[in-house]
């Protein structure tokens, strides 16, 4: 009960804010350049608008609101259905949940604390959707690298560890994943061929 009671004045408070919506115009104005105002652009509204109140609420009160990870997943099981990338998506979905849940589970079991929430367990299945297996790599990359250097400097200023959201850095990476996950590919291929070399 507690909760939902949370997270519905978690919806109130963000849905009240310049930021949300002055952020969802620029995603969406972003959105309609990259896909021209086709379909797929239409079907990223469920990807945007209610992943960019997560990100926000996840950063202020460290919670994913069900509710917006529902809509993100069930527009991300009709894109599944319109480009028709069954296997790749689902399989993103699957297995993005079950990686997440085995580390939350091992986590707790090694160390007594809750690492990653259950909202964040939920949340990569929904994002897993939207870039598939294919792109799921690249999206923990993302993220991790992106979370890294804000936890340190967080540590940094507290003299402490102080728990930090994953949510915000997992949009994030799904995000441009979800965009560019072609040119990005081709950027790590070329920088490893041009180490290697």
């Amino acid at each position: 009960m507690f909760i939902l009671n949370e997270e519905k004045l978690a919806l109130r408070d963000v849905f009240k804010k310049a930021s949300y919506y002055f952020g969802a115009f620029l995603l969406l104005f972003w959105s309609y350049q990259h896909y021209q105002g086709s379909i797929i652009f239409w079907l990223t509204l469920s990807f945007i608008l209610p992943l960019w109140a997560s990100f926000l609420i996840d950063l202020k009160r460290m919670i994913l609101p069900d509710s917006l990870t529902l809509i993100s997943l069930l527009g991300g099981i009709t894109y599944t259905i319109i480009t028709q990338g069954y296997t790749n998506n689902f399989l993103g979905a699957s297995f993005g949940y079950i990686l997440f849940l085995g580390l939350s589970y091992g986590f707790y079991k090694a160390t007594g604390k809750e690492g990653l929430g259950f909202g964040d367990v939920k949340l990569i299945a929904a994002l897993g959707l939207w870039v598939g297996l294919s792109g799921l790599p690249l999206t923990l990359l993302i993220a991790a690298f992106s979370a890294m250097p804000v936890f340190l400097i967080a540590r940094l200023i507290k003299g402490e560890s102080v728990p930090l959201p994953f949510g915000p850095f997992l949009i994030a990476g799904a995000w441009l994943v979800h965009l560019y996950q072609l040119k990005l590919w081709d950027y790590i291929i070329t920088l490893r061929t041009f180490i290697l070399s």
